[in-house]
């Protein structure tokens, strides 16, 4: 765990959901956040000035904050669709260099190695 803000998430199975810890470790003392109820919440009118934070971070604690949530949503497979579409697109970009490598290589290939290699199917 490193020193600052840290999130931890596990599944519960009895629970059938996710257990989120906010711990701070400074000095080698681990400390974590009381549970909040976010079925406890206000009401607020367009219009009206928002009431107090949910949560409110310094600039350094939440730099620590949501890298650490962020570290914690990656461990625990949470990844933004952003990111998928591009690993998606990543995997395509891979198997269309193979297929340019096969062709290149059967056409520059020794006429005697030809028949071993797998011929392409159209």
């Amino acid at each position: 765990m490193n020193e600052g803000w840290n999130v931890i998430i596990r599944y519960d199975e009895e629970f059938a959901g996710l257990n989120i810890w906010f711990v701070h470790k400074e000095g080698g003392i681990n400390s974590i956040v009381s549970p909040f109820n976010m079925e406890i919440r206000t009401t607020v009118e367009p219009g009206v000035i928002l009431p107090e934070p949910t949560i409110r971070l310094t600039e350094i604690h939440a730099k620590q904050f949501l890298q650490g949530l962020a570290n914690a949503l990656a461990m625990s497979g949470f990844r933004p669709d952003e990111l998928k579409a591009k690993d998606s697109e990543l995997k395509a970009t891979k198997y269309h260099l193979e297929d340019m490598r096969k062709i290149v290589f059967e056409a520059l290939a020794p006429p005697e190695l030809t028949p071993q290699l797998p011929k392409r199917q159209i």
